[in-house]
């Protein structure tokens, strides 16, 4: 009966909807708090450009922003690939592919004042800080990179 498939199935659908769910999670609430810790450690960054009258932290500022983002990302792939319990890289590239889509829709209609080399990099350095996250749970690499 297909009821009796339907089930375990959308269990599964969920459960994956989840595991990337914890990792955007992880990446958010890390993202916070670096911002958080940020202004602490060096509050002059962003007193400065409220000072000039723009909301755009200076360029070093925003380096240590995205260096914050791989950091971030890093954990969320890391969160992810240990949340799922099956097809462990499948949940880590649909968590890659969310970032990046939402990293390139924030940069190109949302309205950050940053300049476009930081919004585009947020995206790109997003996506590939999860998948590196992601690799640092695989004990064997893919078949399509393992030696023949």
């Amino acid at each position: 009966r297909i009821s009796h498939f339907l089930g375990p199935l959308r269990l599964m659908l969920v459960r994956s909807i989840c595991t990337v769910l914890a990792g955007y999670v992880t990446i958010v609430v890390s993202t916070i708090v670096l911002f958080v810790v940020l202004g602490i450690v060096v509050p002059e960054a962003f007193e400065s450009a409220a000072s000039a009258g723009t909301a755009q932290p200076p360029n070093g500022v925003l380096l240590v922003i995205l260096t914050f983002g791989v950091l971030s990302a890093v954990l969320g792939g890391f969160v992810t690939a240990t949340v799922a319990k099956s097809r462990v890289m499948d949940h880590v590239y649909a968590l890659a592919a969310f970032v990046v889509v939402l990293g390139l829709w924030s940069a190109f209609y949302g309205g950050e004042p940053a300049p476009m080399w930081y919004r585009l990099g947020l995206a790109v350095i997003g996506g590939a800080g999860v998948v590196l996250g992601g690799t640092m749970t695989v004990t064997e690499p893919p078949e399509y990179l393992r030696l023949k």
